[in-house]
């Protein structure tokens, strides 16, 4: 099935609804012209909130707060008009009048649905992505296109991964805190775990896995010999220094040669790793938390030479993907090849440029370069202790809460003041 554009309407789609396709869908819907309209194509119903899974799995009593509705992204999802690390005078673009309030009878869509194929001005997708029997095939036109799928998580925190193992729900909010507390039982029956990857959700899982289950032996291993180096060494230092506090062991400069067959699973029978420096260490539970890996094949299917060697879309300072005939096609946040960290509020930023360049193309005008923030973080060193760092400096905090403030997330999506549940 075709899903024909009302005429004369005019079509942009945005592939995926984290928090740069937020950040796309929300402005285009206020500001695209009246005979034209956004289409946002998600698998999943919420949004993941993925920096709290790590709490979440360890404290499932709050994984509702990790997956936010997106009802209200369209008419109330926030929109930016300018980047706000860019001054006055420095910022490139023409000029565009503020995003005004979402029409009542907009032709706007959102659609739960598993995308299956990309072409240069159509995706075809299946409708709710289940693989079930009630699926539907429908194919949309698009005359520009935000492709901001992001990447595969480590496997600790990927839901779909376990789609493949034949989880029900897969893609709904009740799946994915029904994920996340399966997890959360898997480490409550581990006496010793091990964390392999020493990034933000590997402190994170190892600090809060240690902080709310103290009892527990948990290692901490990484293959380089400092932690997190894009940001002042105080945050390494002060990592560190939390994980003797609460006796973490921290193994740096190994990195793992040979895996167990099942790391992510409690059966009774150790998991043995073994490091390039002859190390075997054992646990009851590897937790792998290794990187991403960024969601490109569909743009790889269409045009190879779009993908960089590190699996992301190659695109210029409009964010506009490099390839030939393709400058009407837009890649943004994990999936794209810039220089910005893989953050959501970088995603976020990159979802606003992309919009309002699209709007810029569809008016005749000048397009703005997105210029990528400086890197910050915040990781969390078990439940009150935390450190928000940048490249110069690293600062302690003490003042952490439970559900490290997950809803304030909400507002991205317009969805602040809803339930938990919603």
């Amino acid at each position: 099935m075709t899903i024909p554009n009302p005429t004369p309407t005019k079509t942009v789609v945005v592939l995926g609804s984290a928090y740069g396709g937020i950040g796309a869908a929300g402005s285009l819907a206020r500001r695209l012209p009246p005979d034209w309209r956004v289409v946002v194509i998600d698998r999943n119903t919420h949004a993941n909130h993925v920096y709290p899974f790590p709490r979440f799995t360890v404290l499932p009593q709050h994984a509702p707060k990790a997956f936010l509705p997106l009802t209200q992204v369209l008419a109330n999802g926030r929109v930016t008009e300018f980047q706000p690390n860019v001054p006055p005078q420095d910022r490139t673009g023409s000029p565009l009048p503020p995003a005004g309030p979402l029409n009542h009878d907009s032709p706007h869509r959102q659609i739960h649905g598993t995308i299956t194929a990309l072409s240069r001005n159509s995706v075809t997708f299946t409708t709710n992505g289940l693989g079930d029997a009630s699926d539907r095939v429908e194919t949309v036109d698009f005359d520009y296109c935000v492709y901001a799928l992001g990447g595969a998580l480590s496997e600790p925190c990927d839901v779909w991964g376990e789609h493949e193992r034949g989880h029900a729900r897969t893609g709904t909010k009740k799946g994915g805190v029904a994920f996340l507390e399966r997890k959360g039982s898997v480490v409550e029956a581990a006496e010793s775990v091990i964390v392999v990857g020493g990034g933000a959700l590997g402190i994170q899982f190892a600090t809060d896995i240690k902080d709310v289950h103290p009892s527990k032996s948990v290692t901490l291993l990484h293959s380089r010999t400092r932690l997190m180096p894009i940001y002042a060494k105080g945050l390494h230092d002060q990592v560190v220094r939390r994980c003797a506090d609460l006796g973490i062991n921290v193994i740096l400069g190994e990195r793992v040669v040979e895996w167990p067959t099942n790391p992510g699973v409690v059966d009774g029978s150790p998991k043995t790793i073994t490091t390039d420096k002859g190390s075997r260490l054992s646990a009851d539970l590897v937790l792998v938390c290794t990187g991403s890996r960024p969601h490109s094949s569909f743009m790889a299917s269409l045009d190879p030479t779009t993908v960089a060697e590190n699996g992301c879309i190659r695109v210029n300072e409009a964010l506009q993907v490099q390839g030939e005939g393709l400058d009407h096609m837009f890649a943004i946040g994990d999936c794209a090849d810039t220089t910005a960290i893989r953050a959501g509020h970088m995603s976020f930023a990159m979802g606003n440029v992309a919009a309002r360049n699209i709007i810029r193309l569809i008016q005749g005008g000048e397009m703005e370069k997105y210029v990528p923030e400086a890197a910050k973080i915040k990781v969390t060193l078990g439940i009150t202790h935390n450190c928000v760092a940048s490249e110069i400096e690293a600062v302690q905090g003490d003042n952490g809460v439970e559900d490290i403030g997950a809803k304030g997330m909400w507002a991205l999506a317009g969805a602040q003041g809803m339930p938990d549940d919603a």
